[in-house]
């Protein structure tokens, strides 16, 4: 697509490669010299967006007191390794599956590399179980934020520092916390691969929380959870997760709640991540313009060793329901969101290929609910259909934005859908299209190679098979319209199901 856009913004489909080749040929003296051309101080103008205790911050003249350019300026040259420790012994050879390298590190780690050095780039992600699965109403929120902190400064350098690095490499670091793990990803150009590792490596072993920095990252989630408090239809679904999943944590809010984030504090969440991000039980994957043994020698220099390591969480099972639960909220604005959810399937389990299938012939905007319900019967604002699995029972659910006057309309023609994935094989035309879509945004979500690393590490952790992605996209091309009636009449069982509604009044 990116010919296209170059075609009709520049006139040129190749445009790109020029672009590129003329940002090589750019020296320091061409860049002084533009600098001193266009960064002028007498054509500057500064914006301040002030708070109320700012105003202490002015000096008698208006004037503002900035912070040490020289300063932030050093923290950026600090872009080395942190000190290495004598490097450990990898155990056992490397073993080559589909071009995968696999390795022991002496940790007990398991490192997953895919060598590719025909593009200078390449991304590492690591992962540990972890993340929503292992909170509780109490810690709901907390891997969220401990992620948003993890690369938030170390002993050694700031935040700014470290996101002053990171933008001189042009690269990416990121820590991350979803349903069911949390971790770190690196991406960025191969001759910076020592320096961002190493500030990685800092970052999971000298992070240190930040006061301030805890503070800023829990009223901008504190500010979330309210945002979504004026988000109707995000209210249904967290209705119906938490009637779905009982006390299983997949029915808490990720972002949790406004009680879990505001007691959040440092010492116990910088307990837990180090704990939890200790060498042990982790997951490091690798794709680009890596060398694998390389890897696994800095990974044995750099990794932390004097922390024992949290293990995996072993959450509450939770129970089915055994009959219709309707959990129903009020809400003022004049539209009514209805979501019907049920027991959903495991991320290991073969049937989530079907599944998934079933999803993408009944939603997107080619599916059967926006044809019928939107376009024909005019009775929704949005329709979809979603499965959503998980390391333990995840769900599939539907959606439907309709008026209130037509929710008792919108219910039946959902059910009537229902009841005939339950009891029709898909046509041959629609049961391509599904497959076709699915296998092709799934192959398109691959080209870069941080997402790459993502796909082998999360498969590698959660054990959703080690053939490759081309075994993915030929598993979803496999699947046959008996197999997604199967999966229909397994999950779909409607009376043991969830039926959330948030509207005017109830």
């Amino acid at each position: 697509h990116s010919n296209g856009f170059y075609a009709q913004a520049c006139g040129d489909p190749g445009w790109e490669a020029r672009y590129h080749e003329a940002i090589a040929l750019v020296t320091p003296e061409d860049v002084r010299r533009v600098g001193r051309q266009w960064l002028r101080g007498d054509q500057v103008h500064v914006v301040l967006l002030m708070g109320k205790a700012a105003s202490e911050a002015l000096a008698a003249d208006g004037s503002v007191a900035l912070p040490d350019e020289a300063a932030l300026l050093a923290g950026a040259a600090k872009i080395g390794a942190p000190a290495q420790a004598p490097a450990g012994e990898v155990r056992g050879a490397s073993e080559i599956r589909n071009g995968v390298h696999h390795l022991t590190l002496s940790t007990g780690d398991r490192l997953l590399v895919l060598p590719d050095p025909t593009v200078p780039v390449f991304g590492v992600r690591m992962a540990v179980s972890g993340g929503q699965r292992e909170e509780d109403a109490a810690t709901a929120g907390r891997g969220r934020i401990g992620a948003e902190l993890l690369t938030r400064g170390t002993s050694q350098r700031s935040a700014d520092a470290i996101s002053m690095a990171v933008d001189a490499m042009a690269g990416e670091i990121a820590a991350v916390s979803g349903r069911n793990s949390i971790g770190i990803s690196i991406a960025g150009l191969s001759q910076h691969r020592e320096a961002m590792l190493g500030l990685a490596l800092e970052s999971l072993g000298d992070f240190v929380l930040p006061e301030a920095e805890l503070e800023v990252a829990r009223k901008a989630q504190l500010e979330e959870i309210r945002h979504q408090q004026d988000a109707p239809a995000r209210q249904a679904f967290r209705a119906a997760g938490a009637a779905l999943f009982g006390a299983h944590p997949y029915g808490l809010d990720i972002l949790g709640s406004t009680e879990s984030v505001g007691a959040i504090r440092r010492e116990p969440l910088a307990t837990w991540l180090r704990g939890r991000l200790a060498p042990g039980h982790a997951v490091w994957a690798a794709c680009g313009d890596v060398d694998p043994e390389w890897l696994a020698a800095r990974l044995e220099a750099g990794l932390p060793r004097d922390r024992e390591a949290l293990a995996p969480p072993t959450p509450p099972t939770g129970s089915l329901p055994t009959e219709v639960l309707r959990p129903r909220l009020s809400s003022e604005k004049a539209q009514s969101h209805v979501v019907l959810a049920f027991p959903g399937t495991r991320l290991d389990a073969p049937d989530r290929f079907a599944l998934q299938v079933l999803s993408a012939v009944l939603g997107g905007q080619g599916g059967r609910l926006f044809l019928d319900l939107r376009d024909k019967q005019s009775l929704a604002y949005s329709v979809g259909a979603s499965s959503s699995e998980g390391v333990d029972r995840g769900s599939f659910s539907f959606y439907i934005g309709t008026a209130p006057d037509k929710v008792d309309a919108a219910l039946a023609g959902l059910y009537a859908h229902i009841e005939r994935a339950r009891s029709e094989k898909v046509d041959a035309a629609e049961l391509d299209r599904a497959r076709r879509s699915l296998a092709g945004s799934y192959a398109i979500g691959l080209q870069r190679s941080g997402s790459r690393a993502t796909a082998l590490c999360l498969a590698e952790l959660y054990g959703t098979g080690t053939g490759g992605w081309q075994a993915e996209i030929d598993a979803y091309l496999a699947v046959t319209a008996e197999d997604v009636l199967a999966a229909a009449q397994r999950w779909l069982t409607v009376g043991k199901h969830v039926e959330a509604i948030v509207g005017p009044n109830g």
